[in-house]
């Protein structure tokens, strides 16, 4: 079925980002929808646990239900990574809060959502908050992403609706709450917006109009490291399919939460 059909179907920065990395996994995953599990020797949703569980505490604190300490006191990294964001961030009941904000845009074959872990609304102006665990410190990388991209664009286009304004002071932080530091910051300019609203309905496009059956793996094998589905692909053989865990680059796999 072809993806303009399906008015359902909405583009996240995930599902952009392995369309830019790996055609063929895109079409497995989101046009043919096959789920497959990774039976690999190391084991990412143990290793994932760790972001889940402190994307839902944070969840819980900006929203001001309790947080109950105890139930996860035992885990030191978990527990010290939510002391290091309740002391960054104490709350102001001048701003508004919305944590796990999922926003929507649609323009027809545009279709576009962000799944943002935090904004405030600080009066004239909008941060976007990003927590990345297991991160490392790159903030070209991260100001580069696609992510920042659809993520503010999202958010300045959508803001009137949301918050019945226009914001133009809008800015986007990635935060390491391991290390109790910004990653990255970047604000946001009407520049910015116009190149973005380019660069994402022409990505979007060339997944519409993509070839699938002149599809070129050779060009993609740099991927094929952490995929669930390399064992379906040609050019991966089976021997290459074993890696230590200590191989693992967090930033370079798509995240579960």
């Amino acid at each position: 079925m072809d993806l303009k059909d399906k008015k359902y179907f909405y583009f996240t920065q995930n599902s952009l980002n392995t369309f830019k990395n790996c055609p063929f996994k895109f079409k497995k995953k989101y046009i043919d929808n096959i789920k497959w599990e990774d039976e690999s020797n190391y084991n990412l949703e143990e290793h994932a646990a760790f972001g889940t569980d402190f994307h839902k505490i944070a969840e819980r604190y900006f929203m001001g239900i309790p947080v109950f300490e105890d139930s996860f006191k035992e885990n030191i990294g978990l527990y010290n990574a939510f002391c290091n964001l309740r002391e960054y961030f104490p709350i102001n009941k001048k701003f508004k809060y919305y944590p796990e904000y999922t926003i929507r845009y649609s323009d027809g074959n545009v279709r576009i959502e962000a799944n943002i872990d935090l904004i405030i609304e600080k009066d004239d102006k909008l941060e976007i908050w990003d927590w990345k665990t297991n991160a490392k410190t790159d903030s070209k990388k991260y100001a580069d992403s696609l992510q920042t991209e659809i993520y503010m664009y999202v958010l300045k286009k959508c803001s009137k609706s949301i918050f019945g304004k226009e914001y133009s002071d809008i800015k986007m932080v990635y935060f390491s709450p391991e290390r109790k530091e910004e990653i990255a910051s970047i604000t946001y300019s009407d520049e910015k917006y116009k190149k973005d609203e380019k660069s994402i309905t022409n990505l979007i496009k060339k997944v519409y109009n993509f070839k699938w059956e002149k599809f070129d793996r050779k060009s993609y094998l740099k991927h094929c490291k952490f995929c669930e589905f390399r064992l379906f692909c040609e050019s991966m053989n089976i021997e290459d399919t074993h890696y230590e865990f200590g191989d693992l680059d967090w930033d370079s796999i798509e995240e579960f939460y």
